[in-house]
């Protein structure tokens, strides 16, 4: 378990494509990480994929702080699992 202990951030937003998001959340968590899906400030509690799998949002954007993802040998680690910042300007 090389991750145990770490703490990760995958963001999920409204639309996300499916392998982007859960192929690592389940790969990261076999290793012992802890992983979060990081939710966009406006995004519903639950948000649904591409296909219509659901993805439960743990905490959102604007709440989140990269202090809850960074400490002291443990660096930031962000996975992108969503078109959703790439919307936030549409």
């Amino acid at each position: 378990m090389k991750l145990k202990g770490k703490k990760i951030a995958i963001l999920a937003g409204k639309i996300y494509e499916d392998t982007e998001l859960w192929y690592p959340y389940f790969r990261l968590k076999e290793e012992g990480a802890t992983v979060e899906l990081v939710g966009t400030s406006d995004s519903p509690d639950v948000v649904e994929s591409k296909h219509g799998y659901p993805a439960r949002i743990d905490c959102r954007a604007n709440i989140a702080s990269a202090d809850d993802f960074h400490r002291r040998g443990n660096p930031r680690r962000l996975f992108a699992g969503s078109p959703a910042p790439l919307q936030a300007d549409s």
